[in-house]
């Protein structure tokens, strides 16, 4: 836990500076919201026509007050314009907004979010939660603790939604203890189980409403005529659809704080404000401030920065890029907004996939002679120059200033040096065909490597068109397809990946572990390794070698208490990527830009993008207001 803390502060000193539209008072109040009413107009107006209860009805006993440094009391009203390329491209871009979990990270500590508190007994064997009493569903249903249990049973034990269980409650026990109380339990120490637990994502389901739609309570007959007449393919697909990517459908009950209005597939997707969210401001104000979000379909990212400078835009942090930086500074007062800086930990990587199912692939993959001569082969000062990028060529090591950084990880094999890579591929023992054009196979076979991915900014392409070509001076034939992000994904969970580039975090093992242990199934480089640990070894295939030591190593380290032991288990955790080079980093994180309407207040500058902090979420956007 202490070098999570020293991360995390690290970031505050060096990366973060000050709030940028508050005042330097802690919960200053504008002048226009001193006198404010305690909801917005629209809500009060039902209230007094009798179609919705009153606010003290609304919200839980004890509601999750926010405060942060220099963050204004607002006012209530307001539609914030954003732009997205739709569900099938960008379906978590409107999750990431608003997204909420019993627990959440902030100021370098794990601290109480849908859940009021939690207790760590037992020598982090057992976890007791206890939920907000009188907190509701967006349809002013009770949240209780029979949801957790719900989501549990019904949805994750019984892979509902196609999905396993997160690796942070594998070999876990969930009781319920009382409506508002439940506990997780273990059979071994946990010490960090609450910030694994973080990227589980929402540990709930409304049971009343999941009841109406799966199969075992309403009957396959008649959850597949439900599933056709809403026009999904069958059953499953809605139950995933609907309880998996609930965010994107307005009958599913939620506890965010803006509402889905309108079909996802609209030009113009419309949220509206939760009368029922759970958090006040400080003055006591319901969040959020901001009535409504609309979000604008275009075709591509250049489009985000052409309806910014058209004055069209009002807070959009997602697919814009650090390349348009001096385009969009040039054109604020055209459009109205002004540019945010924003302090990125991820970067992209190359992963090959080692389960991959074709054998000589899977064990070329496996192999780290293979992925260090890629690595070698990787004129990273060229990328650099070509791309216009202010990052510094490294590895796909932990950031500076990390407990855990190592220069030699960050160096190893990431200077060009073409020779050595053909070396390493010599000495695997893959020869060059006839013409001394492409190398073989150990089957004989050309080695053809099918490179897919989604990036489709100027930088990230012409990054991929030179990878390409350094590996075709390796002898590698290299096959680039550009995919949308559904299809690639649906390609990833099926194992059909060989080669893509990814996202690796620098941020730190402890914060975010996906990339640097296989315990989940979105990483290419695990392949289904990943997938036999997260689901317990019911799926997937048992990791081998090294990469069994990492999921060795992580399960010491987790049952570890925080100090000198644990930080070994970390250490050589770090000795074996050292070794292996699993993921292939190419330089290290950008800073990211954020878009805001100049009007629009409580938007920090410096905030940390990390998708374990799930940026922009971390910015509190249901603080956010207008006040000119």
């Amino acid at each position: 836990m202490k070098r999570v803390l020293f991360l995390f502060v690290l970031f505050i000193i060096l990366c973060v500076p000050g709030f940028s539209g508050g005042q330097d008072d802690e919960d200053a109040v504008s002048p226009a919201a001193a006198a404010g009413a305690k909801e917005a107009p629209a809500l009060t107006a039902m209230v007094n026509e009798g179609s919705l209860p009153a606010l003290e009805d609304r919200l839980p006993s004890n509601p999750l007050v926010e405060s942060a440094p220099s963050r204004e009391i607002g006012v209530h009203g307001g539609v914030m314009r954003k732009v997205w390329r739709g569900a099938g491209k960008d379906k978590w871009g409107v999750t990431k907004m608003m997204e909420e979990y019993l627990i959440r990270y902030e100021n370098g500590e794990i601290v109480p979010n849908a859940a009021e508190s939690v207790e760590v007994l037992d020598n982090s064997t057992r976890f007791v939660f206890k939920l907000r009493e009188g907190m509701k569903w967006s349809d002013g249903v009770p949240f209780t603790a029979n949801d957790v249990l719900f989501h549990w049973e019904e949805v994750l034990l019984k892979k509902v939604t196609g999905k396993s269980a997160h690796v942070s409650v594998r070999d876990a026990e969930v009781n319920l203890i009382d409506d508002y109380t439940f506990e997780i339990i273990f059979p071994t120490p946990r010490h960090l189980f609450l910030i694994d637990f973080m990227s589980a994502r929402e540990f709930f389901t409304p049971a009343h409403y999941a009841k109406t739609i799966l199969p075992d309570f309403i009957g396959a007959d008649k959850a597949g005529e439900m599933a056709e007449a809403q026009g999904f393919s069958d059953a499953q697909a809605m139950v995933q659809q609907k309880l998996y990517y609930f965010w994107l459908y307005p009958d599913v009950p939620k506890l965010t704080a803006w509402l889905p209005v309108n079909d996802v597939n609209d030009n113009i997707y419309k949220l509206t404000r939760n009368p029922y969210y759970w958090k006040t401001d400080t003055a006591g104000k319901q969040l959020p401030y901001i009535d409504e979000i609309h979000y604008y379909r275009v075709e591509d990212t250049p489009a985000y920065t052409l309806k910014a400078i058209a004055g069209e835009l009002d807070f959009q942090f997602r697919s814009v890029q650090f390349e348009d930086f001096t385009l969009l500074k040039e054109n604020e007062s055209r459009g109205d907004y002004r540019v945010a800086i924003w302090k990125s930990v991820e970067n992209n990587t190359l992963q090959f996939n080692p389960t991959v199912e074709d054998p000589v692939l899977a064990e070329l993959y496996r192999d780290s002679r293979f992925r260090k001569a890629v690595s070698s082969a990787i004129d990273r000062e060229e990328i650099l120059e070509i791309t216009n990028s202010m990052a510094v060529a490294k590895q796909a090591a932990f950031m500076e200033g990390s407990p855990l950084y190592r220069e030699s990880w960050a160096r190893t094999a990431a200077d060009y040096d073409p020779a050595a890579g053909n070396a390493l591929l010599d000495d695997i023992g893959l020869p060059w065909d006839s013409r001394k054009k492409y190398r073989l196979r150990s089957d004989g076979e050309v080695l053809e490597i099918i490179f897919m991915h989604r990036r489709n900014t100027q930088a990230d392409l012409a990054m991929i068109e030179l990878i390409a070509a350094y590996l075709e001076e390796l002898g590698l034939k290299i096959v680039v397809r550009q995919l949308d992000r559904t299809y690639l994904e649906e390609l990833r969970d099926t194992n059909q990946l060989s080669m893509t580039i990814g996202i690796f975090q620098e941020l730190d093992l402890l914060i975010d572990n996906k990339g640097y242990v296989p315990t989940r199934d979105e990483e290419v480089h695990w392949g289904r390794f990943g997938k036999y640990v997260e689901s317990g070894g019911s799926d997937g295939t048992p990791p081998v070698g090294d990469y069994a030591l990492l999921v060795e190593y992580w399960d010491r380290l987790n049952e570890t208490p925080a100090g000198p032991e644990q930080d070994e288990w970390a250490e050589k955790i770090v000795d074996i990527h050292e070794k292996n080079i699993f993921m292939i980093g190419v330089m290290s994180s950008m800073p990211k830009i954020a878009i805001v309407n100049k009007d629009m207040r409580n938007v920090p500058d410096g905030i940390l993008d990390a998708d374990i902090l799930r940026t922009p979420g971390n910015a509190k956007p249901w603080m956010f207001f207008y006040g000119g």
